[in-house]
């Protein structure tokens, strides 16, 4: 009868073959169903869910996931709700916004990037346009930290935080500033990979609840965080 219950697995990828389907659905909505069918027999009183900025096109607010992971992030809040109904736990829902940092075999755009630096044959990105709001990983832990231990101030049923940085910068400019942390130059041949139908073009987290609930903001800039990478890479 845990008080608090942080669900943080899940299955992140972009593929969406049938067996990649079956995986995401058994990880991202059965487990995750089990895991509440569980709690809904004890007295939890806070419930933490993960999900990402991707379940929204843009920054409408409308649901509009851009892949099938995001999808079933998406479709597992109604499960949520459901439970919260029949069970008495507090609902709070993080929504985070691109990570990086550390050593991640499961690579996204700044790895890629990395990978481009010197490379002898050029990469392909998308032009580069996207404005995103990058959040080192130690911020991230320290985020779900500083939450575990004042969760007693989210007060509502239901409260959601998003978990970024607040500020945003294009791909150009991230691939300037890894240039600049790690002294090389990115083969990099933007324009080379189309843009997604669904593409993000503008995801910047509003962190003001973050700030007045929990008192809490990231430590790390993105230069910061490219520095601590830096070491992380010639160590590994």
């Amino acid at each position: 009868s845990p008080s608090i219950t942080l669900h943080m697995a899940t299955l992140f990828t972009t593929k969406h073959d049938r067996e990649t389907a079956s995986n995401i659905i058994d990880s991202n909505i059965t487990f995750g169903t089990n895991i509440l069918e569980a709690l809904s027999k004890t007295n939890c009183d806070y419930f933490v869910n993960i999900g990402t900025f991707t379940e929204s096109f843009q920054e409408t607010g409308e649901y509009k996931p851009n892949n099938l992971y995001s999808a079933s992030k998406t479709a597992f809040r109604s499960i949520v709700q459901y439970y919260q109904s029949i069970s008495s736990f507090k609902w709070v829902n993080v929504v985070l916004y691109s990570p990086y940092g550390r050593i991640n075999e499961n690579k996204k755009v700044i790895d890629h990037m990395i990978n481009a630096l010197d490379s002898s044959n050029s990469i392909n990105f998308s032009l580069g346009e996207q404005i995103l709001d990058f959040i080192h990983v130690d911020d991230i832990a320290d985020f779900f930290y500083n939450l575990l231990i004042k969760i007693y101030k989210c007060k509502d049923d239901y409260i959601q935080f998003h978990l970024g940085t607040g500020v945003g910068y294009s791909l150009r400019d991230v691939a300037k500033t890894i240039e600049s942390v790690f002294s090389k130059k990115l083969n990099a041949k933007w324009g080379g990979l189309p843009y997604n139908e669904f593409e993000p073009m503008h995801a910047v987290a509003p962190i003001s609840k973050n700030l007045k609930i929990l008192n809490w903001k990231p430590k790390l800039t993105l230069e910061k965080g490219l520095i601590i990478l830096k070491k992380d890479l010639k160590s590994s």
